[in-house]
């Protein structure tokens, strides 16, 4: 016999084996002999027995699923801004809690002096660009 099909054997046996043993257990010990005895005694003939109730009206209603409660919240996710330059940030480009996506601009730095910088080396290319001589040497006399 294959080692497989043994073990199956003795597992199938073994579960088997304890079904039956728990069953012949709540044959034996389980049950109650005779007729289950009423809670009350039995009322006499002739004698009205007295029925305390409670009973409570159902109105339709309506029924709200919510839960008040004080917390707080933190983010899915949470990134911590840097920029290229320091300065003064001077524009703001959302609100808090607004979902932003990759490229948007979030926040304006002050560039005023990079854009003077920039104006600045600007016409130093002009100016090296240009194929007149006037600004590039001095004047030479002969006399």
């Amino acid at each position: 016999m294959d080692k497989n099909r043994k073990k199956k054997w003795i597992v199938t046996g073994s579960i088997l084996l304890v079904f039956c043993g728990g069953l012949w257990l709540y044959n034996r010990y389980g049950k109650t002999d005779g007729p289950i005895a009423p809670t009350e005694a039995p009322v006499a003939t002739g004698q009205k027995k007295i029925l305390n109730v409670n009973g409570l009206v159902l109105r339709p209603q309506t029924f709200t699923d919510a839960i008040s409660v004080i917390g707080n919240l933190l983010p899915d996710e949470e990134v911590d801004l840097s920029f290229e330059t320091s300065g003064k940030i001077v524009e703001i480009n959302f609100r808090e809690g607004t979902p932003v996506r990759k490229g948007d601009l979030l926040a304006k730095v002050n560039d005023r002096p990079l854009q003077a910088q920039l104006s600045r080396y600007e016409a130093q290319l002009k100016l090296a660009e240009d194929p007149r001589p006037t600004a590039r040497a001095p004047c030479s006399r002969r006399t």
